[in-house]
């Protein structure tokens, strides 16, 4: 969805960028359009950049969860040998 985002952003530009200087506007007028569309695509690429890092982070935390809940079930059966044994003695 973001690179169709970011493609139809782009071509928006171009298309203010042509249609600009097929009318004979200022030169400006589309530069500022293109400059629109790169600071667009600039936006674009760093809020996926974020959207990685925070995804990288979640799945970090995933396998955090993960091993501290294999290490709890592990501390539980260890808990029940023990108390299993004590009862047997």
């Amino acid at each position: 969805m973001t690179k169709t985002m970011l493609k139809s952003g782009f071509a928006v530009g171009a298309a203010v960028v042509i249609s600009g200087c097929a009318a004979g506007s200022q030169p400006s007028t589309a530069d500022q359009a293109l400059n629109k569309a790169e600071s667009a695509q600039q936006t674009a690429n760093s809020a996926k950049q974020t959207a990685q890092s925070a995804l990288q982070r979640a799945n970090k935390a995933q396998q955090t969860a993960n091993k501290a809940g294999k290490t709890a079930q592990a501390n539980s059966r260890r808990m029940q040998r023990m108390f299993k044994q004590s009862q047997q003695k």
